[in-house]
């Protein structure tokens, strides 16, 4: 049978582009020949994990595809299977080996998608997936070192009388309010969401020796859990992750609400505490190698916030959140967020910046 390779070097750390194709939103930003838009993204990205997704031709046709994952490696490698669905007719199942290699700093991308069953079929899916890669680039490109952008006229806000300033901003501070009180009222219902037991018996390394999942709260009544995309032979961490890390509060605050915060990684302890002194973090952190608390807690090779509660020795799980969710614990996007230029990424509005969500990240000895 035919097969499709197809080599890409990006401008880009490979954890960034590993992340474009296992985080939902961003595949659904690129993925589809041009003219095409990604919807309906589901990714389980854990071996025997399923997804699923719908692409859009610009007159409307739906055409959907799905498959399983068979190895998931971040950020090195994905294997996965491929079919096309059409109104209920399912295709020939091909399967896709995408290996990321580390090029100073820049990925080399191989796509390798065996099984074809003839030679159109490989050409048609070489110029589809052609297609869909140079939107990756453009997606994943990394910002302008210094400035990251150079703001033109237009891209300033209006120059206004201190009155009309005034009367802006309070209309602004009307919408600020009722944004804040349903942001309360959310938080409650996430408060009010059910729990469920975790029963097994985990075993982490720590400096300080083995501990349990009861021993990670330290003594208190809740625990927080960053899954942190550090695994075993990689050099450094994801640097989305570490963004976060960085953002994380003096423990003091929590501990005084009952509150222990710890971060895990699937790492090797020796592999964690390397990269912690790099890094210059004393926030706790321990190892999950070798356990099946990740998996089981659905983080698959990403990230996410889990929430436990501890009721006597019975633990409990009340919350977890991933994606886009994890931008609640950035305080460094909140004081972005109040400047006239924002992050400075194209989704944003028109003219504040063209970078793609997150490809300005670096971990913070590397700007």
């Amino acid at each position: 049978m035919p097969d499709l390779t197809i080599t890409r070097v990006f401008d880009a750390p490979r954890e960034l582009v590993f992340a474009a194709w296992t985080d939902p939103d961003q595949l659904a930003s690129w993925l589809g020949p041009r003219g095409y838009t990604g919807s309906a993204v589901t990714l389980a990205t854990r071996p025997g994990g399923a997804w699923r997704a719908c692409i859009r031709s610009p007159g409307g046709d739906e055409h959907w595809m799905h498959g399983v994952y068979r190895e998931v490696d971040a950020p090195g490698r994905l294997v996965f299977t491929f079919a096309w669905d059409t109104e209920g007719d399912l295709r020939t199942e091909t399967l896709v080996t995408i290996d990321f290699a580390d090029l100073d700093g820049k990925t080399e991308m191989t796509f390798v998608q065996t099984g074809f069953p003839a030679a159109a079929d490989r050409d048609d899916h070489h110029g589809g997936w052609s297609s869909c890669f140079d939107d990756l680039a453009g997606f994943i490109h990394p910002p302008t070192r210094g400035h990251p952008m150079t703001a033109t006229r237009h891209a300033l806000p209006e120059i206004v009388s201190a009155e009309e300033w005034q009367a802006a901003r309070d209309a602004l501070l009307v919408k600020e309010k009722e944004h804040m009180k349903a942001a309360d009222h959310l938080a409650a219902e996430r408060r009010r969401l059910p729990m469920v037991p975790f029963t097994k018996a985990y075993g982490f390394d720590a400096a300080d020796g083995k501990k349990s999942l009861l021993d990670l709260f330290d003594g208190r009544r809740q625990l927080i859990v960053y899954h942190f995309m550090l695994h075993p032979g990689d050099e450094a961490g994801c640097p989305g992750c570490s963004l976060l890390v960085d953002n994380m509060p003096h423990l003091a605050h929590l501990h005084a609400r009952d509150v222990t915060l710890t971060v895990v990684a699937p790492a090797t302890l020796a592999e964690i505490e390397r990269y912690k002194t790099r890094m210059g973090w004393d926030v706790p952190w321990v190892s999950a190698h070798g356990s099946d608390f990740t998996e089981d807690c659905g983080v698959g090779a990403g990230f996410g916030v889990s929430v436990f509660l501890r009721d006597g020795d019975d633990v409990y799980r009340t919350y977890f959140t991933s994606g886009r969710g994890g931008e609640t614990f950035l305080a460094s996007h909140r004081y972005l967020d109040i400047t006239p230029l924002g992050r400075q990424e194209a989704w944003e509005e028109e003219s504040r910046g063209d970078d793609a969500p997150g490809s300005w990240w670096r971990r913070h000895d590397e700007y």
